[in-house]
């Protein structure tokens, strides 16, 4: 599908531009975007999902849908401006290094008239990349690449940090009655914005020394329970996309639910079974699109 002459895309460290007069960059090799299906388009649903048939009865029950990959097609041309053969294939050895092939990499994609957020998907190589018509330094290339997550992830990531709640004030022992209450808490909250339209998983780092905890948000109600306290020095990552939760990479215990951030407003709440001013939690996350 044809793209919108003010589409950009960056892979790695080379950039192809839709204008018909497409930026030179530093090696002197014009990148012209003409095709990114795949991107705008809505999401498989995965396999074996979503219904169910009914036993000795019409119809099906309804049953979980989960998304599948996101497949991206992105082609273009390359145009070295020069009658050389060979600057044409260097310009396509640059281009085949930017795209991973056993991990992931970066796809950014910036279109609209400005107002629109850039946004970015993990993806790596699907498939054979081609480079066809060739005529001395120009050629035209196509490339296909898989984002495992089908998410569209805003390209700035949002990060906030909170301490755990402390409390002061209360009884002093021994007391002499009649008694004032007078102790204060603390509330360790913070608010973090989705402005896209699907669900973003977080990744949640907890700075030791911090005491076994729990971290909620408040908006949907679900918590993760932290069982083993996290030493000084230490540092706990909790990937909730991969529903994993490691410290320098031996796997934890966590409790409850992979909870993720939903469109809109979102309060995070941190706690824990005890108090150690040092501990600290960071919230790492972006806004996500279907």
């Amino acid at each position: 599908m044809a793209v919108p002459p003010n589409t950009g895309v960056q892979l790695g460290s080379i950039f192809m531009s839709a204008y018909n007069n497409a930026p030179v960059d530093a090696e002197g090799v014009r990148w012209t975007l003409t095709g990114l299906d795949g991107w705008d388009d809505g999401w498989d649903s995965g396999t074996g999902t979503g219904v169910q048939q009914k036993s000795y009865a019409d119809g099906t029950w309804v049953t979980a849908q989960y998304a599948g990959p996101r497949l991206i097609h992105v082609s273009g041309s390359i145009d070295t401006e020069s009658d050389v053969w060979d600057d044409a294939t260097r310009a396509w050895d640059r281009l085949l290094a930017q795209v991973p092939f056993r991990g992931l990499g970066t796809l950014l994609v910036s279109a609209g008239e400005g107002t629109m957020p850039e946004r970015i998907a993990a993806v790596r190589q699907e498939g054979k990349p081609v480079f066809t018509d060739r005529i001395g330094g120009y050629g035209k290339f196509s490339l296909s690449l898989l984002a495992p997550d089908p998410r569209k992830y805003a390209a700035v990531l949002q990060s906030v940090s909170m301490g755990l709640p402390s409390s002061t004030g209360g009884l002093v022992w021994p007391v002499t009655y009649p008694v004032t209450w007078s102790g204060v808490t603390t509330n360790s909250t913070a608010t973090v914005v989705n402005e896209g339209t699907w669900d973003s998983p977080p990744l949640l780092t907890v700075t030791g020394p911090c005491p076994p905890c729990r971290i909620t948000n408040l908006t949907t109600g679900q918590s993760l329970l932290v069982v083993e306290a996290v030493s000084a020095g230490q540092t706990l990552v909790i990937d909730v996309a991969n529903g994993t939760a490691t410290v320098s990479s031996q796997s934890r215990r966590v409790l409850g639910s992979w909870w993720s951030l939903v469109p809109g407003s979102n309060t995070i709440a941190f706690s824990g079974d005890g108090f150690d001013a040092a501990a600290l939690l960071t919230v790492d996350v972006r806004s996500a699109w279907k």
